[in-house]
């Protein structure tokens, strides 16, 4: 476990070529710790998603960026963010220029 964070990542072998799966940024400090408090919910709801997932709980805001931006490089199609109004932006800066969706979970 690297600082402050839960890393859940898939190793990059295990995806095709094809881009594919789903990588859901939570915010532990969102919302009140809301975040921390509906991992488990959140979990389930990225193994029902069609191909891999990960879970990624970040709590310093400065490793938004970086996690999203690992995430696309790792080939997942869809990046989630789970937090308020700067995780949202974190993200979305984030993945500017890439071929990366992305989804909002509103929790601030």
């Amino acid at each position: 476990m690297q600082s402050g964070r839960q890393n859940m990542f898939v190793q990059r072998e295990a995806f095709s070529s094809l881009r594919s799966g789903t990588c859901l940024i939570v915010n532990g400090r969102s919302g009140k710790r809301e975040g921390s408090g509906r991992l488990d919910e959140f979990r389930n709801w990225v193994r029902r998603m069609p191909g891999p997932g990960a879970v990624e709980v970040v709590h310093k805001g400065s490793n938004l960026s970086a996690v999203a931006r690992r995430a696309a490089e790792h080939g997942f199609s869809t990046v989630v963010a789970a937090g308020g109004d700067g995780t949202i932006a974190a993200v979305a800066s984030a993945l500017t220029g890439t071929e990366t969706a992305m989804g909002v979970i509103p929790m601030g």
